[in-house]
C-alpha cells in the first residue's frame, strides 16, 4: 500500500495511524466530513465534495437518503445497468434456483466464481463425470444437487448406488431411482440396462441406414457415490460390462457420474478404472494441484477448499464454483 503514489487520508482517531501513512506532516487532519489529506508528490490540505449538505455528518447522511429516494423514484421503469456480482456467503438451493432462469434441459449445480452466474454441465461434449475429492469436502452435496435436477427432468432411470454412510438413502423411493446396494441388485440393473441399449442400438442403426434424423434417448444414469465401495461391491465380470457401456453406448444416452477420492480413480487397473481415467470431465471439491488426473494451471500457494466450492473442468478447462447447499 506504500507505494501508491495516490493517496487519500480522512480523520483518523489514533493520530499515529497518519503518520504510519504519510510520515511527517505539517497539516493535522480536523474530525470535519471530507477534510482530508492528498498525498501525491507534496501534500495537499483539502476538502472533498460531499453527496449532500448538511450541519452535521447525521444531517448530511438524511439529506443523502432524501436524494437517493427521489433519484429512485424520477428513473422508475428505467433499464438499468446490471448490478456488480456478489458471490454469497452462504448459498441455499433456493436462493440458487432463483439465480437460475432458463435451463433449456441442462443441469446446473454452482455458480462461477467471477461472473456469479449459475454453471450447467456440459453432458452434450462429455457425457460422464467424475466428482473428486478428499472426505467430509462436499461430493455428496454435489451429488445430490446434480440427482435434484436429474429428477426434474426427462429421464429414463438412476441406478443409485450408495457410500458407506447412506447419505443418498432418501431418494431411495422415488419412482425413476433404482437404489442398487448389493452385488445382485447390481448385476440385475446391469442387464436390464444391457437390454435397453441393445433396443436403442437397433433402433439407431435402423434411422441411420435409412437417413432418417438420429433418434435422441432419454438419459439413463448410472450414480456411484462411493468408486471405493462400488469397486468392493462388484466382480470382475461386471466391471468388463460396465467398462463397455461406457465407452459404448453414451450416444446411446447412457450417462455415468461417479464420485470418490482422487487415488480411487488413479490406483486401479481393471477394465472400469481404466475406462474412467479416460473421462475429462471433474467437479473438483479439492486443491486442483493435489491431484493427478489432469494437468491444471498452477497456482503458486493454492489456498485450502472450504467445502462449499471447487473447480469445474471440462477437457482442461477450468471453472472456481460455489456448490450450492442440497436441499434437505
Amino acid at each position: 500500500m506504500n507505494n501508491l503514489k495516490t493517496k487519500i487520508i480522512h480523520y483518523l482517531i489514533d493520530k499515529g495511524e497518519v503518520y504510519s501513512i504519510l510520515g511527517r506532516s505539517k497539516y493535522e487532519i480536523e474530525p470535519i466530513p471530507g477534510r482530508v489529506i492528498i498525498s501525491k508528490e507534496a501534500l495537499y490540505f483539502s476538502q472533498m465534495y460531499l453527496p449532500a449538505s448538511g450541519v452535521n455528518e447525521q444531517e448530511m447522511m438524511a439529506t443523502a437518503k432524501e436524494t437517493i429516494a427521489r433519484l429512485k423514484q424520477q428513473y422508475e421503469g428505467y433499464l438499468l445497468p446490471e448490478p456488480i456480482a456478489m458471490l454469497p456467503t452462504q448459498l441455499p438451493f433456493s436462493a440458487f434456483e432463483k439465480r437460475v432462469e432458463d435451463t433449456k434441459g441442462d443441469i446446473p449445480f454452482a455458480l462461477d466464481e467471477d461472473t456469479v452466474k449459475p454453471v450447467f454441465l456440459q453432458t452434450a461434449a462429455e457425457p460422464h463425470l467424475l466428482i473428486v475429492g478428499q472426505p467430509r469436502k462436499g461430493k455428496s452435496n454435489v451429488g445430490k444437487v446434480l440427482l435434484t435436477y436429474y429428477l426434474q427432468r426427462e429421464i429414463d432411470e438412476i441406478g443409485l448406488f450408495d457410500g458407506m454412510d447412506r447419505k443418498m438413502s432418501s431418494y431411495a423411493g422415488h419412482e425413476l431411482i433404482r437404489y442398487i446396494d448389493q452385488k445382485e441388485q447390481i448385476k440385475e440393473w446391469i442387464g436390464s440396462v444391457e437390454a435397453k441399449m441393445k433396443e436403442r442400438e437397433t433402433e439407431y442403426m435402423d434411422a441411420l441406414s435409412r437417413g432418417d434424423v438420429l433418434p435422441s434417448f432419454k438419459p439413463l444414469l448410472l450414480f456411484v457415490d462411493s468408486l471405493a465401495r462400488f469397486q468392493q461391491t462388484i466382480d470382475a465380470s461386471l466391471q468388463d460390462v460396465l467398462a463397455k457401456l461406457i465407452k459404448n453406448t453414451s450416444h446411446l444416452g447412457f450417462k455415468t457420474v461417479v464420485a470418490g477420492n482422487a487415488t480411487d480413480f488413479t490406483k486401479g487397473f481393471d477394465p472400469l478404472t481404466a475406462e474412467l481415467k479416460l473421462v475429462r470431465h471433474y467437479i473438483f471439491v479439492m486443491k486442483k494441484g493435489d491431484q493427478t488426473l489432469t494437468n491444471l494451471t498452477f497456482t503458486r500457494n493454492e489456498e485450502e477448499i472450504k467445502p462449499g466450492f471447487g473447480y469445474y473442468v471440462v477437457n482442461g478447462s477450468e471453472t472456481k464454483i460455489k456448490i450450492p447447499e442440497a436441499p434437505a
